[in-house]
């Protein structure tokens, strides 16, 4: 169980005398992702992450709350992050991370 920094909180009720060693033994069993390191440069679609955070922005509230039926919602969400420019952003992603990958073997 992680809430906050387990190696100074108070263990919580019912967590054993020993959730600090469990939770330690869990960090270092995790496997590390063999993208650490990467970092993309989005200077090159900034205006089209500005436009798919407003398209986010627009609908977030609305999704989160039940308030849209998907079936109708979803794909224009999807729609205008199409048109803000999302598959723009994905290929200079998958770019530069291939690039990345090539220059790390």
């Amino acid at each position: 169980m992680f809430c906050g920094n387990c190696f100074i909180a108070y263990p919580w009720s019912g967590l054993g005398g020993d959730f600090r060693e469990t939770s330690l033994a869990g960090m270092k069993a995790a496997p590390v992702t063999k993208y650490l390191g990467f970092s993309c440069d989005t200077s090159s679609v900034a205006n089209e992450i500005t436009a798919c955070y407003d398209v986010e922005g627009q609908y977030r509230a609305a999704m989160n709350c039940g308030l849209l039926d998907p079936a109708t919602a979803l794909p224009e969400f999807l729609k205008a992050l199409e048109d803000a420019g999302i598959q723009k952003i994905i290929d200079c992603y998958q770019t530069q991370l291939n690039e990345w990958q090539a220059a790390h073997k």
